[in-house]
């Protein structure tokens, strides 16, 4: 059986059996840097809701105390090359906050790849410098931007329930809202988004009942196109579940609030049936819950 060929490493001498590009495996990964990093790594960071740039949108980190650190791993993401990494690792020391618009934090990069059916790996320590700006909705919500003014009104001002009902739908749009006014019988809810007040108000009146109305105004031109605020109008029901009402002479127990239509207790025939919100909404209390 003939003897394998000995091949020399043409850089260190080295004996091997395998060459590549007349190196060793050792010569050849020696002059490979795949982590060819800037002399400074930047990031982007909004300081108002944490949200973080990343391929040019700005996203939400699943859990806001790691904000910074996903700011400047995602600008590492995007330096590295986009094949041959078989595993990475990140990790990151403690922050530095050299002014409230900017802070420093210290990275350490381990990457795993092949290079020509070679696997190595290769770590890279450095120091990002992360931007700690106003994204384009929390700089409208700072000069007082809205599309959209949420006016939920009750014909007696709004019930602690109601207000219970409130605080958790405007928790789910939160992000949205630019102020929050308290006005006679009610509130006005200022919102940059008229896709989500009007999420806010459906929502509303499908836990609650009421009218709900729609009224545009023209205020400007947006991008060559007009421009509209929407005033959202929600008017509740003076009653709710429990409450006696005197209609057409009758009183009738309301047993359920719908969208449109209330379901009731005929106390005085001893039926229940469903009728329109809108025939309710001036009726009579007589007793309440």
């Amino acid at each position: 059986m003939a003897e394998k060929r000995k091949l020399f490493c043409y850089v260190c001498g080295r004996v091997t059996d395998r060459l590549i590009e007349g190196k060793c495996s050792r010569c050849l990964l020696r002059d490979v840097e795949v982590l060819k990093f800037p002399r400074r790594v930047t990031a982007r960071m909004c300081r108002e809701c944490l949200r973080y740039m990343s391929r040019g949108r700005w996203v939400s980190a699943e859990d806001p105390e790691k904000s910074l650190e996903m700011a400047v791993e995602s600008s590492l993401e995007e330096l590295l090359p986009v094949s041959d990494i078989v595993d990475k690792e990140f990790s990151f020391g403690e922050a530095e906050f050299i002014s409230p618009k900017k802070c420093s934090l210290p990275y350490e990069v381990k990457v795993t790849y092949v290079y020509k059916g070679l696997k190595h790996s290769e770590v890279k320590k450095g120091r990002a410098r992360v931007s700690l700006v106003l994204c384009e909705d929390c700089a409208r919500k700072h000069g007082g931007y809205y599309e959209a003014i949420l006016q939920l009104r009750g014909q007696d001002g709004l019930r602690s329930d109601v207000l219970d009902e409130l605080d958790t739908v405007l928790e789910g749009v939160k992000e949205s809202i630019s102020e929050v006014r308290t006005v006679k019988k009610g509130v006005d809810v200022y919102m940059d988004s008229l896709s989500q007040a009007r999420k806010a108000a459906k929502a509303l009146r499908d836990r609650l009942g009421g009218e709900l109305k729609e009224s545009p105004k023209l205020v400007g031109m947006k991008k060559g196109k007009a421009f509209h605020r929407v005033n959202i109008s929600l008017k509740l029901s003076r009653f709710k579940k429990g409450d006696v009402l005197l209609y057409d002479g009758r009183e009738l127990r309301v047993l359920d609030v719908g969208r449109s239509r209330v379901k009731v207790h005929d106390l005085t025939r001893g039926k229940k049936l469903h009728l329109p919100l809108k025939a309710l909404l001036r009726a009579p209390i007589l007793r309440k819950e």
